[in-house]
């Protein structure tokens, strides 16, 4: 009988970072297009209620984010087996879906002022399509929170500003879906193998 010898997989972080990868490749266009289509139906719903340079400002910068996060995906398209050993690749992921949130978070803190306007529920309806869609960019904890906290929280904040009996409803709401996507994707991260548990193969 032939001695044992064992094989070792690859670490799992690293198969960890490739099927993160693979989900974003997959599934990142269809969330790209749903921002981009928020993004623009939001400004042209404020051109008139705000000021046009502001509105103009905010539409660019968060335009230029979701193209930077474009370009990652095109990318991943064309050179995807390299893409998937780079450990820097979630992390640039994580900045891409920073900038994405941070342009939400801009105009849910600067556009909204409690008046209940057309302009203002197209904003809301917009962010929660930006949120409904957040999973399909972020295939991660860290990337689904560095694109729904800088997102939400401004909302929340300047709500409350406004008058915190007739939005603490509404601010618990979305702190509960912060919470239960954190919690959810956490305890998926609990299950995958650890990089230090290497699968291991044997063959007689």
């Amino acid at each position: 009988m032939q001695p044992e010898q064992a094989l070792y997989a690859p670490p799992a972080e690293a198969v960890l970072r490739a099927d993160e990868m693979t989900l974003i490749q997959s599934v990142s266009a269809h969330g790209l297009v749903a921002h981009a289509v928020a993004v623009l139906v939001t400004a042209v719903a404020f051109v008139q209620a705000e000021s046009l340079a502001h509105v103009g400002i905010w539409a660019a910068g968060l335009l230029a984010a979701l193209a930077l996060r474009f370009v990652l995906y095109l990318a991943y398209k064309r050179a995807g087996e390299l893409l998937h050993a780079d450990r820097h690749g979630r992390n640039i992921v994580v900045v891409s879906n920073l900038l994405i949130g941070l342009g939400w978070g801009w105009a849910g803190f600067w556009f909204f002022d409690g008046k209940h306007t057309a302009s203002e529920i197209t904003l809301i309806m917009a962010i929660a399509v930006a949120a409904a869609s957040a999973q399909t960019i972020s295939p991660t904890r860290e990337t689904l929170a560095a694109l729904l906290v800088p997102m939400l929280l401004p909302l929340i904040a300047k709500a409350l500003v406004i008058n915190v009996e007739l939005y603490a409803a509404p601010a618990l709401l979305a702190l509960a879906l912060l919470l239960t996507l954190w919690f959810s994707l956490s305890r998926y991260r609990a299950q995958t193998p650890r990089p230090d548990s290497p699968c291991l193969w044997r063959r007689e």
